[in-house]
C-alpha cells in the first residue's frame, strides 16, 4: 500500500471563486479609478490611458505625445501622485496592474 502512493502523481490546485461582495468591490473600485482617471489634466490621463489601458513603453508614448521620454515618466508619476492622494495607495497601484 505505501510503495502504490509512493507512485502517484498528482497535483493539488487551490481555486478561489470570488464572492459577490469580491466582485462589487473590485467593481466599485475600478469605477472610483475611472471617474478620477478623468478628472486629471488631460496630458497625465493620455499618458496613463497610453500606459496602462494599450500598454506601451514610455518611449512609444514619448513618441505619440511629441515629448521627451522623461517627460513622460514625470508626467506618469505625478497622476499616479495624484491619485494615490485620493484614494489608497494599493488601490491605485492594483488596479492600473490589472486594467491592462
Amino acid at each position: 500500500f505505501d510503495h502504490e502512493l509512493d507512485t502517484l502523481d498528482f497535483t493539488i490546485e487551490l481555486q478561489y471563486e470570488p464572492t459577490w461582495l469580491d466582485r462589487q468591490i473590485s467593481q466599485e473600485q475600478s469605477a472610483l479609478l475611472l471617474s478620477e482617471l478623468n478628472n486629471l489634466p488631460a496630458r497625465q490621463k493620455e499618458a496613463l490611458f497610453l500606459k496602462y489601458f494599450d500598454n506601451l513603453s514610455y518611449e512609444e508614448i514619448a513618441g505619440i505625445m511629441g515629448i521627451e521620454q522623461t517627460s513622460v515618466y514625470k508626467i506618469v508619476y505625478k497622476a499616479i501622485a495624484s491619485l494615490q492622494k485620493r484614494m489608497p495607495v494599493q488601490t491605485v497601484l492594483l488596479l492600473l496592474a490589472f486594467i491592462r
